[in-house]
Order: structure tokens, then C-alpha cells, then sequence
């Protein structure tokens, strides 16, 4: 029997011996008997029955207009924000193909396997959406590797120019703070601004065509630095090269994020991190090796005569192009953790961010400063070991390519591990903790390494320091995991805004400053990269500290949004 039916039962029991008993005169027993009479026997008793069954009728009439109405209003929404809704209906399609069933967990989700929605899973890759951790599959793995291998020649293409101070200033007649400012500051420039706009288009458009054209921007723009012949040709192809790299972070940011689930991002993005290292020694290794092996003047192929170290960026810069081919390789996959009523706007992302603004400008400023430390570390050790050490570019160029290698990428990925680990056991701040307790050891490392009086000496404090300056991933992962999608690219590229800013325009420039105008003597770059140390860390070590409670809270927001998808 169908709920009218049940109530037509009710109403006629309760109403019709009353209506009756009234007519005749007498009162009826209370309660009634439970009698069912239909049709109705009185003409009021049916006028009643009908005109509650219209009222009925006509109130839910009304409430699935409404309900049409909202519907309509969500899928309009959804069709404006970047196709999030379409690609979770594609997602839903491929978890409910593949046959993924699992049942609910009832444990109240922890930190290191806090439920992914249903509509980021794909079933080989993700959590499956119930908060059950399953495994990552072989094409996010691909994706990691593609990702990392591009951001290694990234690095290497933008720090090779460290390696070549000496010669090219000898050949341009500059100073080593105009070398600082073109290495950093010409850069960071251009990798700021565009990193603006390439953030916000990665929220919108293809990122696999984003990289892809950034790839060979700044491949090509390498190449032309090596036919700089003037200061000012080389700063305009240094502005082409920042422009070109900054398309690669924030889009391979997103991807990482929809390959990974929360669990693994920290070690996802250690290991993306490694490539800085894996970067930093490449630019070492081959520029070193091609220093070696070409003459100081030769001629090129339609080219004409260069100097040696416009051929090493003219060999490392054509390469690239090719090597970007590889993203087509990878999909682009669909785009998890969307908020139902948000848009990939800037005006929404900047509201989002004003609501978070004390964990995000402590963890900003925190490690842009670590970022300072570690660029004017890598620019200016090479000719502090040629000048004090009296070592050939090609030998300081091996020893801090091998320390780069063997401490550099390990310390990257065991940072990722421990962070992942602390907030495993519920310390959801664990991720500027940690360094800010590596960045008070690394004011103690710089020092003893300015003043120790041996290469073995410098070379251990050296390989403690780049062991301890591998932030990177565990800073991007921070972000990522208290960001929803819809934004996430947009805040990575103000992330790396001030993060390029100061890290690449003050890091490499500050050094070179204290030694010119500070010591005014070559042989006190050592103590130009600790005094650098001393200004910078202690401001580092703030910032982090004071982003601990914010980012605790920033956790449990984002486990309160990801919890409702």
C-alpha cells in the first residue's frame, strides 16, 4: 500500500464514525474503529478526502520544481568551472567499469589516509573514494618521471651560467654583482610575472600544452644566451628563459596532485623535488665536461667564432625541445578534489587565500628565504673553491656535482618521507616544523664551513648543508594538501612568485653584494654565503614557526571540504 493509500486509510478511520455520530445525534466512541470505507459514504467527508489530496499533489509538484531548479543552477555551474563535472561523470564511469568495490571504513579517517572522493578515482592509481588506501599505479609513477627529468634540465639550463662566472668575466667586463643580478635577478623577473599568468591558465587549459610550449621557450632561449656577445643580449635571453620555465611548476604541480592520493604527495613531490639537485649536479657535470673538452675560441657551425662557454649554452639549450616531446607521453588527467561551488577564478582563489593568508605568508616567506640560501650557496661556491681552494672549474665543478648527487637528492626524498611520517602520527604542522629546525642547523653548517681550513673540512660541512636543503617537495605538498583543485594552480604560482623572487633575485645577488661592497675582496666569498646565512635563516626560522598553528588549522579545514565531496 503506497503512502496515499496509508493516509486516505487514516483519515477516513479517524473522520467518518465523527461525521456520522453528528448527524444522527449521538457520540461516537473514542477512540473509532478502525474502519475503511471507499468509496466515500458523506459528500463532506469526500470533499475533505479530495482537497487534501490536491493540496498534497500540489506541494510536491512544487518541491520538484525546486529541486529541477537547483539541479539546473549546479550543472550550469559545474559546465562553467572547467569541465570539473564532466571530468568526475568520466572518472565515475571508468570506477564503476573496472569493477573497484570495497566496503566503507567506519574508523574516523587519520591523516595518512584521509578519504579521496569519488570523483578523483580512477581505481589503479587512488584511494577508493571510501578511505581505503589502494595502490599507485605505473602511469602516475611516469608521470613522475616524465615531470622530474624535465624539471632537471630545467635547473640545469638556469644554474649552468653559475659554472661559467669566471670566463664570462673576463670576456664582458662586469663586476660580480652585475653577475648576481644577471644570474638572479633577470631571471626571477620574468619567471615571476609569467609565473602569475601560467598559474591561472593551469587551472583552466591543457597543462600537458602548457609545458610542452614552455619546454621549447626556454630551450631556445638558452641556446640564444650562447650568442649573447653583449651583457644586455644575455639579461633579454635570461628574461626568455624565466618566462619559459615558469609554465613548468604550477602545471606539473596539478598533475602530480591528481596522480598521487593525500598519503603520497610528500613523497611524490620529494622526489620532483630531487630533480633541483639532480639538476643542480647536470649543470656541473656536463658543463664542466663540455668546459674541458672545448677550446677557449672555436668555430661553429653556421655560427662563426665563440667562446667556450657560449658553446656549452648552445649545446645544452637545443636538446631540450626534443626532450619535451615526452610530455605527450602522459595524459592529462582529470582534475580531483573540486569544490561543487567553486570556479577556477582569481577572484575566488585570492578570497580563499585571504581566508589562510597567516599560514600561507609564514610558509611563503619561510622557505623563499631557505630558497635564497640554497641559490647563493650553488652560485658562488664554485669560484669560492677555484679562488681559495686554487681547484680547475672542471674539479670544483666534479666535488659539487657529487655532493649535489649523493647528499643533495637523498636529503630531498628522506625529507618527504619524514613529513609524510609526522603526519602520520597526527602532527599536521609537521611540514614547517621540520624545517624550521633545519634551518636554525644550517646557520651552524655555513659557519663551519667558512671557516674551515682544509678541503675535507669545507667538503663535509658542505655535503651536511645540501643534505638539509631539500624543501622543496615538502613545501609544494604542504600547499597542495590544504588547497583544493579549482585553485591550486593559481596559489602555486603566488607560491612561486615570492618563492623565485626571493630565492633567485636576492639569493645569488646578496652574495655577490657583501663580497664587492662588504669584504671588497675575492677571497672572502666564504664568508659572504655565512653572512648571507646569518641574515636570511634567522627570518626563515620565524616565518616557519609562526605558520605551525595556521597550517594546523589549514588541515583540518581541507579534511572537513574533502570529507563532503
Amino acid at each position: 500500500m503506497g503512502r496515499p493509500a496509508r493516509a486516505k486509510s487514516r483519515f477516513l478511520a479517524r473522520e467518518q464514525p465523527q461525521i456520522l455520530a453528528r448527524q444522527h445525534g449521538r457520540r461516537a466512541a473514542d477512540p473509532a474503529p478502525a474502519v475503511r470505507l471507499y468509496p466515500p459514504q458523506h459528500p463532506l467527508l469526500d470533499l475533505r478526502y479530495r482537497a487534501g489530496r490536491y493540496l498534497y499533489r500540489a506541494v510536491q509538484h512544487a518541491r520538484t520544481l525546486l529541486l529541477r531548479q537547483r539541479l539546473s543552477a549546479s550543472r550550469r555551474r559545474s559546465r562553467a568551472d572547467g569541465g570539473c563535472e564532466r571530468q568526475a561523470r568520466q572518472v565515475r564511469r571508468e570506477h564503476h567499469t573496472q569493477g573497484v568495490r570495497r566496503k566503507r571504513k567506519l574508523a574516523a579517517p587519520r591523516l595518512n589516509d584521509t578519504p579521496s572522493p569519488a570523483r578523483g578515482h580512477t581505481g589503479d592509481d587512488m584511494s577508493d573514494g571510501e578511505g581505503i588506501q589502494t595502490r599507485t599505479g605505473p602511469r602516475a609513477w611516469w608521470a613522475l618521471a616524465v615531470l622530474t627529468l624535465l624539471y632537471t634540465m630545467s635547473l640545469m639550463d638556469r644554474l649552468v651560467i653559475a659554472l661559467m662566472f669566471t670566463p664570462m668575466k673576463e670576456d664582458l667586463g662586469i663586476t660580480d654583482f652585475q653577475l648576481g643580478l644577471m644570474h638572479g635577478l633577470a631571471f626571477a623577473l620574468f619567471f615571476v610575472v609569467f609565473g602569475m599568468l601560467l598559474g591561472w591558465a593551469s587551472d583552466r587549459y591543457s597543462r600537458r600544452w602548457l609545458i610542452f610550449i614552455g619546454v621549447s621557450i626556454w630551450s631556445v632561449a638558452t641556446a640564444f644566451c650562447g650568442l649573447a656577445a653583449t651583457i644586455w643580449q644575455l639579461v633579454l635571453a635570461r628574461f626568455a628563459v624565466g618566462a619559459g620555465e615558469a609554465a613548468l611548476n604550477p602545471s606539473a604541480y596539478s598533475i602530480l596532485s591528481d596522480e598521487f592520493p593525500p598519503a603520497r604527495r610528500g613523497l611524490a613531490f620529494s622526489v620532483y623535488g630531487a630533480g633541483s639537485h639532480a639538476g643542480v649536479a647536470s649543470s656541473l657535470l656536463l658543463g664542466g665536461l663540455l668546459f674541458g673538452l672545448l677550446p677557449r675560441h672555436f668555430n661553429m657551425p653556421f655560427v662563426g667564432e665563440v667562446a667556450n662557454w657560449q658553446g656549452i649554452f648552445i649545446f645544452l639549450g637545443l636538446p631540450g625541445i626534443l626532450i619535451g616531446c615526452l610530455i605527450w607521453t602522459l595524459r592529462d588527467p582529470p582534475r580531483r578534489e573540486c569544490l561543487d561551488e567553486a570556479k577556477p577564478d582569481w577572484r575566488e582563489a585570492l578570497a580563499f587565500a585571504k581566508g589562510r593568508w597567516r599560514f600561507l605568508a609564514g610558509h611563503f616567506l619561510g622557505f623563499a628565504l631557505l630558497s635564497a640560501m640554497a641559490n647563493g650557496y650553488s652560485a658562488w661556491t664554485p669560484s669560492y673553491l677555484v679562488r681559495n681552494f686554487h681547484l680547475t672549474l672542471g674539479e670544483a665543478a666534479t666535488m659539487m656535482a657529487s655532493i649535489s648527487v649523493a647528499f643533495g637528492i637523498l636529503g630531498t626524498i628522506v625529507s618527504g618521507i619524514v613529513a609524510d611520517r609526522m603526519m602520520a602520527r597526527g602532527r599536521q604542522d609537521a611540514h614547517v616544523l621540520l624545517f624550521a629546525i633545519i634551518a636554525a642547523i644550517q646557520i651552524v653548517m655555513l659557519t663551519l664551513a667558512a671557516m674551515a681550513p682544509s678541503l675535507v673540512l669545507l667538503a663535509i660541512c658542505q655535503a651536511i648543508f645540501v643534505f638539509l636543503t631539500g624543501f622543496t617537495g615538502v613545501a609544494v605538498a604542504a600547499i597542495q594538501l590544504t588547497t583544493p583543485n579549482q585553485y591550486r594552480g593559481q596559489i602555486s604560482a603566488a607560491y612561486l612568485f615570492v618563492f623565485s623572487l626571493l630565492g633567485y633575485g636576492v639569493g645569488p645577488t646578496l652574495v655577490g653584494a657583501i663580497a664587492t661592497y662588504g669584504f671588497a675582496d675575492d677571497l672572502k666569498l666564504g664568508w659572504a654565503i655565512a653572512v648571507e646565512g646569518w641574515i636570511l635563516l634567522p627570518i626563515a626560522v620565524i616565518a616557519l614557526a609562526s605558520a605551525m598553528r595556521p597550517m594546523r588549522s589549514a588541515m583540518s579545514d581541507a579534511l572537513e571540504w574533502r570529507a563532503t565531496l
